[in-house]
Parts: C-alpha cells; sequence; structure tokens
C-alpha cells in the first residue's frame, strides 16, 4: 500500500478584466494538503467524485505525489496529476495553458506595431511593442473565452499570458491576410 502526499485545487469559473481584455479564468476557492495511504488510483478517482458531487466547483485539480511504495506499485509515476471539469458546461474555448496556472499580467501585441517593425521578411519586436496590463488579482488560466476590444486604429493579433512558468502567445487573429505587410522597394 503506497504512502503518498495529495494536493487538492477546486475552481470556480469567472472571468476577469484587464485594460481591453477579458478572459475567463478560474479562481482557486479550496485546496488541501494531506497524507493518505492506498492506491493512487483509487484516492484520485475518490477525491474526484467526492468533490464532484459535494462542492459544487467547476474544475477540480488532484496532484498525487509518492512517498513510499507498497509491493506491486513500481511501475507507478512519482507524480500523478489529474484535472478534471465536474461542471461540463464551462468546457471550450482557447486552450491558454497545459494545466491551471496564476495569471500575472496580459499584453497585446497589435499588428500596427508588428508592422512598423517589419524589415527584410521579418518582424524585430523589442519589449516597448507589446502593451502590458496587470491583473491585479490572484486568477488561474487554462481554457475559455478570450476577448480584446479594439482600440481605434489598432488590431489586436496577439494576447500574451504571463505566468510563473513563462509567457504563451495566443493568437487572435485568424486570417492570413491580416498578417500580411506591405511589400517594401527593393533597391535597383
Amino acid at each position: 500500500m503506497a504512502v503518498m502526499k495529495i494536493r487538492v485545487k477546486a475552481f470556480k469559473r469567472g472571468e476577469v478584466r484587464a485594460g481591453p481584455v477579458r478572459i475567463a479564468c478560474l479562481r482557486r476557492v479550496y485546496s488541501d494538503d494531506r497524507v493518505e495511504r492506498g492506491d493512487p488510483w483509487d484516492v484520485i478517482a475518490y477525491t474526484v467524485e467526492a468533490l464532484s458531487k459535494n462542492g459544487g466547483y467547476d474544475y477540480v485539480e488532484i496532484e498525487v505525489e509518492l512517498l513510499e511504495r507498497g509491493k506491486g506499485e513500481e511501475g507507478i509515476p512519482d507524480k500523478l496529476v489529474r484535472g478534471e471539469y465536474v461542471n461540463k458546461k464551462f468546457r471550450g474555448g482557447k486552450h491558454l495553458s497545459h494545466r491551471p496556472e496564476t495569471l500575472r499580467r496580459v499584453g497585446i501585441l497589435y499588428l500596427e506595431a508588428m508592422a512598423s517593425k517589419y524589415s527584410g521578411g521579418y518582424v524585430e519586436l523589442s519589449p516597448e511593442d507589446i502593451e502590458w496590463y496587470d491583473v491585479g488579482e490572484e486568477v488561474y488560466v487554462y481554457e475559455g473565452h478570450v476577448e480584446v476590444e479594439e482600440a481605434e486604429g489598432k488590431t489586436p493579433v496577439y494576447l500574451l499570458l504571463e505566468t510563473p512558468s513563462g509567457v504563451r502567445w495566443v493568437r487572435l487573429v485568424h486570417g492570413a491576410s491580416l498578417l500580411r505587410f506591405p511589400q517594401q522597394e527593393s533597391a535597383p
């Protein structure tokens, strides 16, 4: 029988606004760390079932770290993570992260900033070309709908999500013609 450390996080679905960005998010409303004995797969299944029936949560993530293995449990990985929507109606939208991560801030890259940096078939960006907005509260991104208000004369092309594991670029424009820059005349 394995001895394992279990971390449980339960979330409610919400929305956060940062500057002109509105993004679906998760807010952590419950967490628990404990040590248990038993079969890791059974513990995960039981925990998800219990939280889905009793908690009224939208998303549950369980992380199991094996501290000691029992007989016949040599093939079980040291760490297991399972995330599951327990309220299926919220599923969908853009994939924003491989698992729920704290959102620190969002950035917007506009087409006009990219076009002004276009040279020789490449776009050379600098940090000043991205407009950053702080989120201002503890929220997590995973998947969901994203909306960026268009500013006059500016077309948002990429949304950048800064999390503890880095920056993820989310493409907002899906038409290739919008990403074509004017051809510069070449010298004879």
